[in-house]
């Protein structure tokens, strides 16, 4: 979101909208996440589905476990990797707040 000035001086909020995502259902997993979720388990499940969905988070929190250490006690470090995705944390590592 951008905040932007017209020549008469009107202030106005832009929104991009550009940005385009695979992500829907219950657990807003993209199609690349969820298929490769789908191959992980062996088999073919629905994103619309609310059980399907909690197994796939639970699966996901179990691959970020894994492949990038974090405790699976760290609740906060575990919903950021499932937010911005393991590719986002692996090139900028989490980093305790101090304040």
């Amino acid at each position: 979101m951008w905040m932007m000035q017209s020549r008469q001086g009107v202030v106005f909020w832009v929104f991009p909208l550009w940005r385009k995502s695979s992500s829907y259902g219950y657990a807003q997993a993209k199609d690349e996440t969820w298929r490769w979720y789908e191959r992980s388990i062996g088999k073919n499940r629905d994103r619309d589905d609310f059980s399907d969905a909690i197994d796939f988070i639970g699966w996901y929190n179990n691959q970020s476990v894994r492949t990038l250490g974090i405790s699976r006690t760290d609740t906060f470090s575990l919903y950021l990797a499932y937010h911005e995705g393991h590719g986002a944390i692996v090139r900028e590592p989490i980093v305790a707040n101090s304040g």
